[in-house]
């Protein structure tokens, strides 16, 4: 591969690796009671290309030596990408859980049946999923390669069909897929869909594919329509924001709401990753060697960066409890992502149900509430005499002596709540054994427990509320 292209692909890599920090810091500008909505919207809609315009990356690197005229050595393959992707995935997941472990003092998901869902899904830590995906399309490489060539025969017209069916496949998945099965098992794994399902992103995939078969033709392709990519990445960012702000102003879905409507799966989204793909490349591909360094650095350490910032994250908000300062100093810092929490599970309740079961909302929610019960878990193995409960009436009773929070004290009630009765669920406790003020069902509507069921899941659900029907 040229220097050039090489060059384009470390800054794809780059200005992609700089969207996925937008998105997981994009929570933080909602620290602010009056948040700013246009700020959110940079954070959180302009960089929604950038997880799966790597999976084009990805598919681009892998085939664009690969003779497909040959005879394809499989075990090979797999044996090679095996040590680029599955040692790392599982050395991290061990890595993730250990920590959990040794933070909360919880070792369930040792157990099965937990283990082998943090396993196969990548529940371990939020980010771990692409590599469960891209190790799925590793695996059904025999079925790509095919494909690919007969793709490549037509390209362009393909490649519309195969978008046209990839938004029609993403919506059903994203807004009408119901979780109505009877087995636990089938309801586990239609809610992680999104963790494993490489349908979801077939055609970025298969794209960077033809793009790496058909390089030629492709680079003639940019350079004779350049003005068509730009208009092309203008007007679909234009339909995202516009989405997002009609939601916003018009319907009354909150910041959050309106980016888990207006995400990368959407119809468009898809549309806007295509297109930003094919602009980012047509611009990346001609500049020149003083290009932002930056952007080459980030390409080059985006797979250890990726796979390290939630241990700094953590440890960030961790620091004032590691030097034994006391939570009303570590309160404040930590106010964004227990408000981000409060105001999640508020979305939940109100907009929750089958219809958005084991969407990017619920997942988010999921993985706050687990980092709110690991730093409180903490803190009390700290502490020695506190328990978990006590640590959550000190957060609630800091919440309502602050006046820019005492208005929103009854929803993070509920978020504390909810911590607690997840807790009570993952040690096998009944509610009744925690503080019962914070840890109770009653703080709920029957409409909101409705929609916690869907969001907890049939047996957590049954653990929660303290009932004993076995699956």
């Amino acid at each position: 591969m040229s220097n050039h292209r090489k060059q384009a692909i470390e800054y794809i890599r780059g200005i992609s690796m700089l969207g996925v920090v937008g998105i997981h810091t994009g929570a933080y500008s909602l620290s602010n009671p009056e948040v700013n909505v246009h700020l959110f919207a940079l954070l959180e809609i302009c960089t929604r290309f950038s997880v799966p315009i790597f999976f084009f990356v990805s598919a681009f690197g892998l085939f664009y030596n690969q003779d497909l005229t040959r005879p394809f050595d499989y075990g090979r393959f797999l044996l090679s990408r095996s040590r680029g992707v599955l040692i790392p995935y599982l050395i991290w997941s061990v890595l993730y859980m250990v920590h959990y472990t040794w933070a909360s003092g919880d070792a369930n998901i040792w157990s099965a049946p937990l283990i082998y869902e943090y396993f196969l899904f990548g529940l371990a830590s939020y980010q771990l999923y692409f590599l469960v995906i891209l190790a799925w399309f590793y695996l059904l490489m025999p079925l790509w390669r095919p494909l690919v060539r007969n793709i490549s025969r037509h390209p362009f017209r393909n490649l519309c069909l195969l978008l046209v069916l990839q938004i029609v496949f993403n919506y059903y998945s994203c807004y009408t897929l119901a979780l109505d099965s009877d087995n636990y098992y089938i309801n586990i794994a239609l809610q992680y869909r999104l963790s494993y399902w490489v349908l979801h992103y077939v055609f970025i995939f298969l794209s960077g594919a033809v793009c790496a078969v058909k390089f030629e033709a492709y680079e003639k392709f940019l350079k004779r329509r350049r003005d068509w990519l730009l208009y092309g990445f203008a007007v679909t960012l234009a339909g995202m924001l516009a989405h997002y702000y009609i939601l916003l102003y018009q319907a009354g879905y909150t910041p959050e709401a309106a980016v888990n409507t207006v995400q990368q799966l959407s119809p468009l989204g898809v549309l806007y990753t295509a297109a930003t793909t094919l602009f980012l490349y047509s611009v990346f591909s001609k500049a020149g060697p003083k290009t932002s360094s930056l952007l080459g650095l980030l390409g080059k350490y985006s797979f250890p960066i990726y796979l390290v910032h939630p241990f700094i994250m953590y440890y960030l908000s961790d620091y004032l409890v590691i030097h034994d300062h006391s939570l009303s100093v570590a309160l404040p810092i930590l106010f964004p992502l227990l408000d981000y929490g409060r105001k999640m599970l508020t979305i939940e309740l109100k907009f929750g149900g089958e219809a958005s079961a084991g969407g990017h909302r619920q997942h988010t929610l999921f993985f706050i509430i687990k980092e709110c019960l690991m730093l409180m878990e903490y803190t009390a193995r700290k502490r020695m005499t506190d328990s978990v409960a006590d640590i959550a009436d000190e957060c609630l009773k800091y919440w309502q002596t602050c006046p820019e929070t005492m208005h929103t004290l009854k929803s993070f009630r509920k978020f504390c709540g909810l911590i607690l009765l997840y807790h009570a669920a993952s040690r096998r406790q009944k509610p009744s054994a925690l503080h019962q003020q914070t840890c109770n069902l009653a703080l709920f509507t029957e409409r909101e427990q409705e929609r916690l069921k869907v969001f907890i899941g049939g047996i957590q659900y049954e653990l929660l509320s303290g009932t004993s029907r076995k699956v």
